[in-house]
């Protein structure tokens, strides 16, 4: 019996790896008649045969040729979602072609009598398409040239009344411990690196039933924070297709044991993080 098991194991195994494996030969194919199409400057077709590439399975440069051909096509925002997604799979080309391209940055300088020795500003980061903005705010020690940077969690319970940070730098000793996170030196490194994130993702992620029958897939990007001691804590949904892959989505990442935490300056600090979890139907 228990032979039997295993053998019946092993099949449904290399079923599940062979299925993959066409997805990605697939989703190949297609990506390199898109290449074709945009040597040949036929954008729109481009377009469409690379989306369908990265519908069937998500590469990096699927993502990133993309956004080329959004640009061409004069479509910015695609531009800027489809490199953002590049960046999310790791694409550090794509990355700071974002970081360059899709956001707006402004500066606050800060008066502070009471340290003479330092130097108080911060940066806003706005997005172009999504108009989503982050300030990120730094002190820089004149007399060593240290730099700390940080960034708050929002609280709308309290934005009309401590968070006024245009014209007031933040005092971390009235801010909650939680909703501070730095810029790190060193980041946190989740256990065997990063194929081995994508592995636990991929071993322990169950299709929800109802969302299979419905044929509800797409990619769901999860935040999360890796606290002082490396444990996964608060988890939110950023981007969301459907309830039930954010759930799904959430349970996975709460199982995840604890990472090698981020360092600054020697110090061990919490670091936040997104994640995409792609959620993808095969078609028979």
């Amino acid at each position: 019996m228990k032979k039997c098991i295993l053998f019946l194991f092993i099949i449904i195994a290399t079923n599940y790896i062979l299925v993959a494996q066409d997805k990605k030969n697939l989703a190949l194919e297609y990506f390199n008649k898109g290449l074709k199409m945009f040597k040949q400057k036929k954008y729109k077709e481009a377009d469409s045969i690379f989306s369908i590439s990265a519908k069937i399975h998500p590469f990096s440069a699927t993502f990133y040729n993309l956004a080329r051909t959004k640009y061409y096509l004069k479509d910015i925002c695609g531009y800027c979602n489809n490199l953002d997604s590049a960046a999310q799979y790791g694409d550090m080309d794509a990355q700071k072609l974002f970081f360059t391209n899709c956001k707006r940055r402004d500066s606050i300088n800060y008066d502070n009598n009471l340290h003479k020795d330092s130097i108080f500003y911060s940066i806003i980061e706005t997005e172009t398409c999504s108009n989503k903005k982050q300030q990120y705010f730094f002190i820089k020690n004149l007399n060593n040239g240290e730099l700390t940077g940080f960034y708050i969690l929002s609280n709308d319970s309290l934005k009309n009344e401590e968070e006024d940070f245009n014209t007031k730098f933040p005092d971390l000793n009235k801010i909650s411990y939680e909703r501070v996170t730095y810029i790190t030196d060193g980041m946190p490194v989740f256990p065997g690196g990063e194929n081995a994130l994508l592995n636990f993702i991929a071993n322990n992620l169950i299709y929800p039933k109802d969302a299979l029958s419905k044929g509800i897939q797409g990619k769901v990007f999860v935040y999360f924070v890796i606290n002082k001691e490396g444990g996964v804590e608060q988890i939110e949904i950023k981007q969301s297709i459907h309830p039930l892959l954010d759930e799904e989505a959430i349970r996975v990442v709460k199982l995840m044991p604890k990472w090698k935490p981020g360092i600054q300056k020697g110090k061990l600090v919490k670091v936040a993080f997104t994640v995409p979890i792609n959620f993808s139907l095969q078609k028979e």
